[in-house]
């Protein structure tokens, strides 16, 4: 079985214009409607090559529009879907190198600056039996193969608060809960360690007061985000109840450290990550 992106019917791809039209029709073909003038913005600013097996892809996104990732219709997944079946391997090849950049995007209302490269990743061209279509499949790095790059996101803060809140509302209009006058503060303490601060006014049902709350984010060497000196509370004795829950919840999910390193494609490595926070928010790393 593989979860591979399918081009089509075989042949597989030989250009460069032709693997970009291909991964387009595939990408829309599994797209909702909020997401197709976005996957059109980026396969417009998308090029390629391909060299015998190997590929090549340079992705301009400046000026596109992402919404859809938020919420009860959201559909992250179908900006580049994959399907899974059995599969035969024709070849292996090399992406050569993936180079992404936005100066901005515009995600969900955020500008977002966004630069990304990758080298050296293994690639799988295969053949699917059942259908006779082909498609291209990851391969995982090793140590003789190692993948190399650099990823920095960066993004102005009260847009990314917004964000945030507009996609929790309807969650927390389903508790009963509105949150009002959100301000939200961070400074950086380090290159990997971030304090927060929360100010709002909390409301539920005739009961309203202000809350607040705060905490230290730290990623220590082996990428694990530590959540550390977690406050939440209000001036209401009444508000403070009801978020005393919610600090036990907090607190149960992160009492142990979260293994960012986990959450990662096999064999992929983050060798240095870099946080910084104040009016905007960024975060650099470098992999292999």
């Amino acid at each position: 079985m593989s979860e591979h992106l399918t081009l089509g019917p075989a042949p597989r791809p030989a250009t460069g214009v032709d693997l970009v039209a291909r991964m387009r029709a595939a990408s829309l073909a599994d797209a909702g409607e909020r997401l197709r003038p976005a996957i059109e913005g980026i396969f417009d600013g998308m090029r390629a090559d391909v060299d015998g097996a190997d590929v090549t892809i340079d992705v301009d996104a400046t000026g596109v529009t992402i919404d859809g990732l938020l919420g009860e219709e959201s559909a992250a997944s179908e900006l580049l879907p994959t399907r899974a079946g059995a599969v035969r391997v024709v070849e292996h090849g090399d992406l050569r190198s993936l180079t992404v950049r936005a100066h901005p995007v515009h995600v969900e209302g955020v500008p977002v600056d966004l630069g990304l490269t990758l080298e050296g990743a293994r690639l799988a061209w295969v053949e699917v039996p059942a259908d006779g279509t082909v498609g291209l499949d990851t391969v995982a790095p090793d140590d003789a193969h190692p993948m190399r790059g650099h990823l920095r996101v960066e993004a102005p803060l009260a847009e990314t608060v917004e964000a945030v809140r507009r996609a929790a509302e309807t969650s927390l209009a389903e508790l009963g809960v509105t949150i009002a006058d959100l301000d939200v503060r961070l400074r950086s303490e380090g290159p990997r360690e971030v304090a927060a601060e929360v100010d709002a006014r909390v409301r539920k049902g005739f009961l309203g007061a202000p809350a607040s709350a705060s905490a230290t984010l730290r990623i220590d060497d082996a990428l694990r985000l530590h959540v550390e000196d977690l406050r939440i509370t209000s001036s209401n004795v009444i508000v403070a109840g009801l978020l005393a829950t919610v600090r036990g919840k907090v607190e149960a999910r992160t009492k142990e450290p979260i293994d960012l390193a986990g959450q990662l494609p096999a064999g992929v490595r983050v060798t240095d990550v870099r946080l910084e926070a104040g009016d905007r928010i960024g975060l650099e790393a470098r992999i292999g």
